[in-house]
């Protein structure tokens, strides 16, 4: 009977480079591929989401947000464009796909921190663009733009040219969902090579198929969930209150995926203030609230312990939540906040 025989190390050696002498450079060792994936950097949104799917959206990813019509997704994609324009997060061009033609002056005027001048928005002066069209136009920015953010406002919005020429059959398949499969399986390493981010939003609709349980579905079938690495849905909303005054919409998400980690299938509150966008203010407070050393409330009553002295029981106190933020703005404590807040929830 032959002998195995055993494998060594410089059979590898000599098989790796045969392969990269016919591939390319294709070939990494584990450890090359954790250290490439620890340097990807995180991008906020805002930190009750952030917290939720585990330290922000990670370099190189594909995001799903999806949600019933007017339930706040292209303000949570515009407040993440914002975000990602910051310096601290390297100062990224945004390309937006404002397919459905909904991105208003209230987006354009009242994101905080939103800089219009380098965010680039594909819209055609004459006529529409094809499906097939804005898949390239994508591909092409995500190839030859280091650290771009695309967002694609929304793909179930967007038409191929036989959809835009009437051409219909009682053959006829939606054509953009596979153009979608393709387009995430062509961009799946190019992403993290280019450290960009691609965010999806999908509508969330009526399910009227009566073999499944679900009475909701994502429009567009299943391809995009199998690819992305973060899916966010709205669930509900609710009106905003201050002073019975409605100030904005309390938005609950439910975080499906997250490859980041996490806290799956959690639910999760974020605020979106009228003429603002997401009021991180608001969630860091809430969530502070939820570490007594940090933040306490007992009643209308905030404390903040965080900068008390040692001799003292508790920190500096203020009734109702407005004379709490007027005072850390007032003060400009906030990222004195931050600072202690990242060290304990990360």
């Amino acid at each position: 009977m032959a002998k195995k025989k055993i494998v060594t190390s410089s059979d590898i050696y000599s098989a790796n480079k045969q392969v990269t002498k016919d591939f390319g450079d294709v070939v990494r060792t584990g450890n090359e591929l954790f250290k490439d994936i620890q340097d990807r950097k995180f991008l906020p949104i805002s930190p009750s989401i952030d917290y939720a799917i585990g330290g922000g959206i990670q370099e190189g990813s594909l995001v799903q947000l999806a949600g019933k019509p007017k339930s706040g997704k292209t303000t949570t994609a515009i407040q993440f464009a914002a975000n990602c324009q910051k310096p601290e997060n390297g100062s990224r061009p945004i390309i937006y796909f404002d397919v459905e033609a909904r991105v208003g002056r209230n987006q354009l005027e009242g994101i905080e921190g939103l800089d219009r001048e380098n965010i680039h928005f594909i819209i055609p002066r004459d006529g529409v663009l094809a499906a097939e069209d804005d898949f390239r136009i994508m591909e092409h920015y995500i190839k030859n733009v280091k650290n771009c953010v695309v967002i694609i406002d929304s793909v179930s919005t967007m038409a191929s040219r036989d959809e835009l020429d009437y051409k219909f059959d009682k053959q006829f398949r939606n054509p953009v969902m596979k153009m979608m499969s393709s387009f995430t399986k062509k961009i799946a390493h190019i992403l993290p090579q280019q450290r960009a981010v691609v965010v999806s939003i999908n509508h969330i609709i009526a399910d009227s198929n009566p073999h499944t349980r679900s009475t909701t579905m994502v429009d567009g079938g299943n391809k995009l969930k199998y690819a992305a690495n973060y899916i966010l849905h709205i669930t509900h909303n609710k009106p905003w209150e201050e002073s019975n005054e409605i100030i904005g919409q309390e938005v609950h998400w439910k975080v499906v995926t997250s490859h980041s980690g996490g806290f799956p299938n959690t639910p999760v509150t974020s605020y979106l203030r009228y003429g603002m966008g997401l009021d991180w203010r608001k969630e860091l407070i809430d969530q502070c609230c939820e570490i007594p050393p940090l933040i306490e409330k007992a009643g209308a009553w905030y404390y903040l312990n965080f900068i008390k002295k040692e001799d003292e029981e508790r920190g500096p106190s203020f009734q109702g939540y407005k004379k709490c933020i007027d005072h850390l703005n007032e003060n400009e404590m906030w990222d004195e906040l931050k600072v202690k807040h990242k060290e304990i929830f990360e």
